[in-house]
């Protein structure tokens, strides 16, 4: 899913302006697979469907306009232990899940729709936006329609029940031999210096993580292959979906609010907002000064306006 934005002649088109450096790019139109509120045909059974936000800075929640409740069953990092019920699903930009919806019942179409949630950006600990999709999606703070399924005349032909249990990977990180901080600010004064910037056809970093924009000859952390590590990560002016490369990890805290990792599976994408998060890490492949991995908001613009670190792995 991902909403983008349309000229009168169908060509795409990214609004440059200083906002959208801060807030991050929203569209006005929601695409899936690159196609504006499609039509799925499925069969009348169980159905897995695998989730992607691919929005630039979009946020989403998930549901079906009949309230159904479906099972997730994977998280970015693969399965779950086993099912989890819910009625709707929250994905930030990067985040993925999978889920199983029954639709043996089913003969008339089926709504996926989403809150509508404009934007991920938090001042305070307090959720902005709340704006609804243009273009006849949906009106200030309504539903925003995602696409339609169509169950078929034949049954389907896979399971007709999830299992108890699902072969999910090992989540035992251990102790942390060492915790580490990460902060995701922005520099001082940064707001109108963008805005500016963007008059005068300028560009600059105005944003970093622990006071650093993302400098490609500096190493900000070194860690060692094999090791568990807490990271604690903050956000004191805005909601970040905090992504890492090269491992998952395991969610211990969000929000201020003890995770169980049952619900949670394996994530490289974390939500931080003003109460911060804290995350078990343990990477098992090297990486070096020369091929470093990164760490960053997976909101594109902030991380082109220097929200982004790298690490090396020894």
């Amino acid at each position: 899913m991902q909403d983008r934005s349309f000229d009168r002649a169908g060509r795409l088109v990214y609004d440059t302006s200083g906002m959208t450096l801060m807030g991050g790019f929203l569209g006005d139109t929601i695409c899936v697979n690159g196609a504006v509120q499609p039509v799925a045909d499925v069969p009348r059974g169980l159905v897995r469907l695998r989730l992607l936000n691919g929005s630039n800075a979009r946020f989403y929640d998930f549901a079906f306009a009949d309230g159904r409740r479906f099972h997730q069953v994977a998280s970015d990092g693969g399965l779950l232990p086993a099912p989890v019920a819910r009625s709707h699903i929250a994905l930030a930009p990067a985040e993925r899940a999978e889920i199983v919806v029954d639709f043996s019942a089913d003969t008339a179409p089926v709504r996926l729709i989403s809150a509508g949630i404009a934007q991920g950006c938090m001042m305070g600990g307090g959720m902005m936006g709340g704006g609804g999709m243009m273009g006849g999606n949906a009106g200030s703070g309504g539903a925003i329609e995602i696409m339609t399924f169509a169950p078929g005349v034949s049954p389907a032909t896979g399971p007709a029940t999830l299992p108890a249990t699902l072969p999910a990977p090992p989540m035992d990180f251990g102790a942390p031999a060492r915790t580490r901080d990460f902060r995701l600010d922005m520099h001082a004064g940064s707001m109108m210096g963008a805005m500016f910037n963007r008059l005068i056809g300028s560009s600059g970093s105005i944003m970093g993580i622990n006071g650093n924009s993302y400098d490609m000859g500096r190493i900000d952390a070194e860690l060692r292959a094999g090791e568990t590590e807490l990271w604690r990560i903050s956000a004191p002016m805005m909601i970040h979906p905090f992504h890492v490369h090269g491992t998952s990890f395991q969610v211990v805290s969000r929000g201020g609010q003890r995770v169980d990792p049952a619900t949670e599976g394996l994530k490289d994408v974390v939500v931080v907002d003003g109460r911060g998060a804290e995350i078990l890490v343990r990477v098992d492949q090297k990486a070096d000064a020369a091929t470093p991995f990164m760490l960053h908001c997976h909101i594109l613009e902030h991380e082109d306006a220097g929200m982004m670190a790298q690490f090396t792995v020894a």
